[in-house]
């Protein structure tokens, strides 16, 4: 269940170095049976000092709940062929390996037997929690009158996604435990299993999880110019 409004306020328009201004704003609340209670809003607003040049920025929040996929993939099995990061000819690659492998007991000079397919079991997981991303974005539309038919759009953007949704392969899984520092990635690790003696991988379990965040920014640039065939 969700409901959402939205409010738009034109402030100025064909004023003194104003040919537009406007602000707007949106709320949205949904309640997901799976996912719980997810609030997404923005704040956005508009400016022409003339009919040439505008310009445009909007702050938001923005929320996406686990898909049908993400949350209930029936589980399937399978074999994975791995490199153990806890073996000796591997440990030295990250500089936590060292502490965090004897943290899980592991002895010094392992030799791995990662020669062979692990089993692994892929599947959803039903205790996903919704994503959120806080997002800027600013930019201009030049559209010079005496170029008709011509725009030209520059937008800066910077988005950061928390508790982002993402598939862990059976090697990253294997990796982030022992690579994260201070100690082991029990998020991790808890998504493996080692033989007591051996201590060899028994089992992998690949599934979605909330990774801690992902951030992206950068900026779109698009320029327009149409025109009628006759012309040419």
């Amino acid at each position: 269940t969700e409901s959402f409004i939205e409010f738009s306020a034109p402030i100025l328009e064909d004023a003194p170095m104003a040919h537009r201004l406007s602000f707007d704003a949106a709320y949205r609340y949904a309640e997901y049976s799976h996912a719980g209670i997810a609030r997404a809003w923005k704040l956005g607003g508009f400016y022409a000092p003339v009919k040439d040049l505008s310009f445009r920025g909007t702050f938001s929040r923005a929320v996406r709940a686990p898909n049908i996929t993400e949350a209930f993939l029936p589980a399937t099995s399978a074999f994975f062929d791995y490199n153990d990061p806890c073996d000796d000819a591997a440990i030295g690659d990250d500089p936590d390996r060292v502490a965090n492998c004897a943290a899980l007991g592991i002895p010094p000079g392992f030799d791995a037997q990662d020669n062979i397919g692990v089993p692994i079991s892929a599947s959803g997981n039903p205790n996903l929690t919704s994503e959120s991303a806080e997002s800027w974005t600013l930019g201009t539309v030049i559209q010079p009158r005496w170029i008709k038919n011509l725009s030209v759009t520059v937008d800066y953007y910077s988005i950061q996604i928390e508790d982002a949704i993402a598939f862990i392969d059976p090697q990253a899984i294997l990796d982030n435990c022992v690579d994260a520092s201070g100690a082991p990635d029990l998020a991790f690790c808890n998504l493996q299993a080692r033989d007591p003696v051996t201590f060899n991988v028994t089992f992998i379990e690949c599934t979605f999880v909330n990774a801690s965040a992902l951030n992206t920014k950068g900026w779109d640039i698009q320029v327009n110019y149409a025109f009628d065939v006759a012309d040419v």
